[in-house]
């Protein structure tokens, strides 16, 4: 039901209703939940909870974002727990690089102090770094999806720099995102 009323969502016009698909995909998320104990069913659980961060993504673009991205962090951060590199490694690596996104959106909102932003930035880079790694282990990413979080890498790190408080940050930061504009080449 939750997917149903996020692919609803998609093939709306009216930011009312896609908010309104997406607060009921949140619900029913929300209960399907109800229905999975993390304990015996932990990979359910996990897709559900992650799931549920993506549709808090997807509503963060039409109304409250940063609460929405909060929830949707605290969704995946849940089903991190569950979904590890040993358990289900290509899982693991799509809900570290859905956790790196929500940080970056977040990141980037306007209602945010520099210090919580340069926090949010850091773990962006943490999670991209952590889908790469993961998924390495297993091959799990396609060269254009491990171009397209390198990419994603660079432009944070780019990010970085504008709010580095020395020079030597500065060229840090820039020098990374080089490196990861390079490898997403």
């Amino acid at each position: 039901l939750g997917s149903v009323y996020w692919k609803l969502s998609h093939y709306e016009q009216e930011s009312e209703q896609v908010q309104l698909y997406l607060r009921q995909a949140v619900t029913a998320y929300e209960q399907a939940l109800l229905g999975y104990m993390p304990t015996q069913q932990p990979l359910d659980y996990a897709a559900v909870q992650n799931n549920l961060g993506i549709t808090y993504w997807s509503l963060a673009k039409h109304a409250m974002p940063v609460a929405a991205l909060k929830n949707a962090i605290a969704a995946y951060r849940d089903a991190l727990n569950y979904r590890t590199p040993d358990s289900d490694p290509a899982a693991c690596a799509i809900t570290y690089n859905n956790l790196a996104l929500a940080y970056w959106d977040l990141s980037k909102e306007d209602s945010i102090d520099l210090e919580p932003k340069i926090r949010y930035q850091r773990n962006a880079v943490t999670a991209f770094e952590a889908a790469l790694q993961t998924a390495a282990t297993v091959g799990s990413l396609s060269q254009s999806d491990s171009a397209a979080i390198y990419h994603c890498l660079g432009d944070v790190h780019a990010q970085m720099a504008e709010n580095a408080p020395s020079l030597s940050e500065v060229a840090d930061s820039l020098q990374k995102s080089l490196y990861s504009y390079v490898k997403a080449i």
